[in-house]
Formats: structure tokens, sequence, C-alpha cells
């Protein structure tokens, strides 16, 4: 039980992530001004994005992985994850 909650917390800091990336990266795209009508939409595509993103990563086996033990084979995998999200 303790490893499950483990897992989502890595799983939720994931989200937390991706949601942060797509945040700053509309204020690199917009010059740190975010018109409104943007704003907006970033709203309403954040969830699809997280959403998404976490889904393939999962997919993938990301959250398989031992982190001590990472190889070669393990990064072209979290590779292929990110390329398809």
């Amino acid at each position: 039980m303790k490893r499950l909650g483990f897992k989502i917390a890595i799983l939720g800091a994931d989200a937390l992530l991706v949601g942060l990336a797509f945040y700053l990266a509309y204020l690199v795209r917009f010059d740190f001004d975010i018109w409104s009508e943007y704003r907006v939409q970033l709203l309403l595509l954040m969830p699809f994005i997280v959403l998404i993103r976490v889904t393939t990563l999962y997919y993938f086996s990301a959250y398989q992985i031992m982190w001590e033990y990472i190889g070669l084979s393990d990064l072209i995998r979290i590779g292929k994850a990110i390329a398809a999200g």
C-alpha cells in the first residue's frame, strides 16, 4: 500500500510539472503577457494536455522503472513516451 501511495505521488508530481510547463510555454509564447482570450484557451486546454501526457507516460511504462537501475533501453522508452505526447 505504501508503494501505491508513492506511485500516486509521482503521478501527481508529473501532472503538476506538465501543467506548469504548459503554462510557462504560454508565458514565453506571449512575452509574459497572456491576453484574456488566450488565457481562456490555456485553461480549457490544460486538463487535456495533462491527461494526454500522463497517460502516454503510463502507457510507455515510465512509472514501472526502478530509477536506481535505469539503462539505455529505459531512456529510449521514456523518449518515445515524451515524443508521443
